[in-house]
């Protein structure tokens, strides 16, 4: 189970959880060891990924997720980390080698030589 749906900010909406969801929980996570952080990378990163997966426009803003989760119940925030939890157990079980690897390269200044290459 890696998607579920719960009343968030005024609507029902989906959370996707999905290796898109991990990546954007660290990048919007940051350096921050704020408990509270890691909850609301966690949902915004769960809602932007459904609207990906989704072709949907995304149509809140951190800020508007951070309000909302003051709003959730705790039965649907149990159900947002359980199925957080199951989704990353999950993904231990896939070996590294078969895990989807980006390669980070240096920004290279344009030049002939590089061009012709």
């Amino acid at each position: 189970m890696n998607y579920i749906q719960i009343k968030i900010g005024g609507k029902l909406r989906g959370l996707k959880f999905n290796q898109f969801t991990d990546v954007e929980y660290q990048v919007k996570l940051g350096k921050q060891t704020n408990p509270v952080a890691h909850t609301y990378s966690m949902v915004w990163a769960a809602l932007v990924s459904n609207c990906i997966v989704k072709c949907e426009e995304v149509d809140f803003t951190f800020e508007d997720v951070c309000d909302w989760c003051e709003k959730v119940s705790e039965s649907d925030f149990k159900l947002i980390l359980e199925t957080w939890k199951k989704t990353k157990e999950f993904l231990k079980d896939i070996p590294e080698d078969k895990k989807k690897v980006v390669e980070k390269r240096s920004v290279r200044k344009i030049t002939r030589r590089n061009v012709l290459k």
